[in-house]
């Protein structure tokens, strides 16, 4: 038999707000909650500090934190992996999944470029090896990179542009600042390919 329970009263301050238990003749054991605090439990184990939980294909579960003072090797993330991408438009073979033309990435292209991004879940008929699955969130902070980088070529251009439109007194003013800022826009963007 299955519970749920919804309490939102302000003065149930030791009490969770929401839970979904399971429960026998004998016992009731709750399997997901939230606290009045905000703690969310699942299967036992409590995340605070938490506003998503995330789970694999094989049911692990996991919390995302942003929190520098919880990661080290911080380093840069390159932009060059996006390219490689191939957003594709499909219908599922499958009906029952849907019969409406989606849009998405296929796991095995991810795989190649961003191999952490691909989780491998229990196998149907159709994938006796296990079933491929895009960890999507994960792609946010590479799409925002490759923003990054076009925006800086971008702004080149335009310098380039604005120093075009001024006359021959003006460009030679300010012929060398611009030829410099176009030498260094240009060797900032090979660097990042």
């Amino acid at each position: 038999m299955a519970k749920l329970s919804v309490n939102a009263g302000a003065t149930d301050t030791n009490t969770k707000l929401f839970a979904i238990a399971s429960s026998t003749a004998s016992a009731t054991t709750t399997l997901f909650s939230v606290g009045n605090a905000g703690p969310i439990t699942f299967n036992t184990v409590t995340y605070a500090n938490c506003t998503a939980l995330i789970t694999d294909a094989n049911g692990t579960v996991g919390c995302t934190t942003s929190d520098q003072r919880l990661k080290m090797n911080i380093v840069p993330l390159s932009a060059n992996g996006v390219d490689e991408l191939k957003p594709v438009s499909f219908f599922y073979r499958d009906q029952a999944r849907g019969t409406e033309e989606q849009f998405g990435l296929l796991a095995q292209d991810v795989a190649r470029v961003y191999p952490n991004l691909v989780t491998r879940g229990s196998p149907t008929p159709e994938t006796p090896d296990g079933t491929l699955m895009v960890r999507y969130e994960g792609l946010i902070a590479p799409l925002i990179a490759k923003v990054q980088e076009l925006q800086r070529e971008i702004d080149g251009k335009a310098t380039i542009v604005a120093y075009a439109g001024r006359s021959a007194e003006e460009n030679w003013q300010w012929g060398a600042m611009g030829l410099l800022i176009a030498w260094n826009v240009a060797l900032t963007v090979r660097r990042r390919r």
